[in-house]
């Protein structure tokens, strides 16, 4: 819930060019370090406890960091960070799950009790409490992790919320939801509330002298879309007045420093305001720093600077102030984001000790835009890194006239070689006899065969257009609620892939294995969306894992994936080095990072590295997925396994997707003839092998 109200208040901006290097205002922070120095925040992270998986929330002050969370057998966890050392502190045996966790005057106060309605598993998965009954209560610690205290909170607290922090001062707990602020007693019972019906809290804070929280309230002030930040004015009325507004819509999160100053995270940077709540100086811009992640709802001071607390998170966020590292800056062309390339650059930038990363966000999201970048490294002002993957990236930017070819670097490297990467994907992604653009992972598009339906394994087409099944109607090649030209578009793009053969310009149209698809795809095609006729043949968007893991859940071992009528692969992460780059070698040194990341919990993906996939599948095969709908793990049969490692064996019949849009111009163009009548199948194939083999003439002449 809380995610998807951030996401409303968080606009991206569209050029990040300065660079980290923020002076600190705050003068008994720099004693140590010489004034020739530059000095400000760097990010620090630091790894969660062996045994914690995700942790729900953290807190801090400037001696200690607490945080709860979750095992691998989603079990409660509670730990103490401090002088670098974990120390576990021991829960109640009644709690399942920890909401959040907050600062008393010695020690630490979490929120725990039942899991919720709605939470996140270990796993990362969305998992759901169908309980009608739940419990919660307030555990007090001191600052020895001994328990001193348990307060069980009164039914009408105990409603199966997800509760995202918690709060204590003057004598009162405060909890809060995405829509829900209560002020509890310290007996447990609930004294005020708030209720949201447009908008979300954002996050609350304790500053010097009271409780301050930022919300999106979107039922105020004529419907007008502002955030706010409102001050407690009066604890027994429960009555706030509001101090900052920001009808920018960028404000995720809140904290104060240690004189009692309101920090803001305004998702580019974070800054302070004065006593007048006026903002006086930044503390840290995130995108200058290579952070694309920003979604830091809660702030605290901790041991060396701030705490960057948020919901099930990985790993620990700190700000540490000291001297700042002088590197050489790559700059990365970036249309989108997300949260994969938000870690590999934060990552990058904390070990490499040479290179950071710093990110322009440039749209190329239609022609006009596009020319216009297509100006601006024509003028000499191209970046080191272009971000190529997915659809809106710099994929359309073919080829060595803009892109360095990445195979010497390949084959010099001490990190990875052409053999620790899949080589069906890395030849479909190569042209002209160089790799322009490489994948970190990508997606595909081929077909399954339900092996059920044929009397034997292997048959041609021609052979499956004569079963009497596929003759009588009960049976189709292909799918029936497909319209003539969806199918052709994709067996088109399929057959390029299978027989293009690029060293000389060659493709086979004026065969019959052509002209038996053509009829495949002119018969029974008479869509209709209830219309169950089994189909031997179907397409499979296969994004990742999980898709394939359903499929076995549906057809078991009867269904095959099957290369023999092509491979379409998609880039979904893919970087290209710019061929006028200063950086090169530094550049290729980010994409050696982002090759070597551990993509096993991606399930929308697969990873380009044979270490990666054989990884992925190995967890596919013993810890499985958890499906939802099914309320249960599944896992990959080892049968499936090694199909999908034969699939990704194949070196032929595979290509990326957009590939050649002149050929599958002339094969739709003459297809539509055919299907109209106006030709026949032989016709019709020998004029797209005349007109093709012309195109292919100028072409690879």
């Amino acid at each position: 819930m809380r995610k998807s109200c951030l996401l409303l208040l968080i606009i991206c901006i569209a050029i990040i060019m300065s660079a980290c290097g923020i002076k600190e205002e705050y003068p008994t922070e720099t004693n140590e370090i010489s004034a020739e120095k530059q000095v400000g925040y760097s990010v620090q992270f630091i790894s969660l406890p062996e045994n914690m998986a995700l942790s729900t929330d953290q807190c801090s002050n400037e001696e200690k960091i607490y945080l709860s969370g979750l095992d691998l057998q989603n079990n409660p966890i509670l730990s103490m960070y401090s002088h670098e050392e974990y120390t576990q502190i021991a829960l109640p045996e009644d709690i399942s799950y920890i909401h959040a966790c907050c600062m008393k005057e010695s020690g630490v106060a979490v929120l725990a009790g039942d899991y919720p309605t709605f939470w996140t598993s270990a796993d990362d998965t969305a998992r759901q409490n169908e309980s009608k009954l739940f419990s919660l209560c307030i555990l007090v610690f001191d600052d020895q992790g001994n328990l001193s205290e348990k307060i069980n909170l009164s039914d009408e607290i105990c409603n199966g919320t997800n509760w995202d922090s918690l709060l204590w001062d003057n004598h009162y707990y405060y909890l809060m939801s995405a829509t829900d602020l209560l002020q509890v007693s310290e007996e447990g019972n609930l004294v005020n509330s708030m209720h949201l019906e447009g908008g979300c809290f954002i996050s609350q804070a304790v500053t010097a002298d009271t409780v301050v929280i930022s919300l999106f309230d979107s039922s105020v002030d004529g419907g007008n879309d502002t955030v706010r930040i409102k001050k407690l004015s009066s604890a027994e009325r429960f009555s706030f007045e509001t101090i900052y507004t920001d009808d920018q819509l960028v404000l995720v999160g809140m904290g104060c420093n240690q004189t009692g100053n309101i920090l803001v995270n305004l998702g580019e940077r974070i800054v302070s305001l004065n006593t007048k709540y006026v903002e006086d100086s930044e503390i840290f811009n995130f995108h200058a720093a290579g952070m694309l992640h920003t979604g830091f709802p809660r702030l605290y001071s901790s041991p060396g600077g701030y705490l960057l607390a948020n919901s099930n998170a990985k790993k620990l966020t700190q700000l540490v102030y000291g001297e700042l590292s002088e590197k050489e800056e790559l700059l990365l062309w970036l249309p989108w984001g997300d949260d994969a390339i938000s870690e590999w650059i934060e990552g990058f930038n904390l070990t490499n000790t040479k290179y950071s990363v710093v990110v322009e966000r440039v749209d190329i999201s239609d022609e006009q835009s596009a020319e216009a970048v297509r100006a601006k490294i024509i003028e000499g002002f191209a970046p080191d890194l272009y971000f190529t993957g997915g659809e809106g990236g710099f994929g359309s930017f073919r080829g060595s006239s803009v892109f360095e070819n990445l195979l010497p670097y390949l084959d010099n490297s001490e990190q990875v070689s052409r053999e620790d990467l899949l080589t069906a994907v890395i030849d479909a992604a190569s042209e002209d006899g160089g790799l322009y653009s490489i994948p970190i992972d990508f997606t595909m598009l081929t077909m399954s065969e339900q092996m059920n339906l044929l009397p034997q394994k292997e048959m041609s087409i021609s052979e499956l257009l004569s079963l009497p099944s596929v003759k009588n109607g009960t049976l189709t090649v292909f799918p029936p609620d497909m319209s003539k030209e969806s199918l052709w578009y994709w067996l088109s793009s399929l057959y390029l892939f299978s027989n293009l053969n690029e060293e000389d310009g060659t493709c086979p149209f004026d065969t019959q294995e052509y002209k038996d698809l053509l009829i495949c795809c002119n018969s029974g095609q008479n869509v209709h969306a209830l219309d169950s006729t089994p189909s031997i043949f179907s397409f499979q968007q296969l994004p990742g894992i999980r898709r394939l893991i359903y499929l076995q859940t549906q057809y078991g071992d009867d269904i095959a994936l099957f290369a023999g009528l092509g491979t379409a692969y998609s880039m979904e992460h893919s970087f290209a080095i710019s061929n006028t780059s200063a950086h090169k070698d530094g550049a290729w040194e980010f994409i050696e990072y982002m090759l070597s990341a551990d993509l096993s919990k991606q399930e929308f993906s697969w990873p380009v590295t044979v270490a990666g996939m054989n990884r992925l599948i190995d967890k596919a095969c013993t810890a499985g997925l958890w499906f939802s709908d099914m309320n249960e793990y599944k896992t990959l049969s080892s049968s499936n396994a090694e199909l999908l490692r034969d699939f990704f064996d194949q070196s032929s019949g595979a290509g990326m997707v957009g590939e050649h849009p002149a050929l599958i111009q002339i094969m739709k163009e003459e297809a539509a003839k055919y299907f109209a009548g106006d030709k026949s199948v032989e016709e019709t194939a020998a004029i797209t092998q005349s007109r093709a083999q012309l195109y292919l003439a100028e072409q690879y002449g």
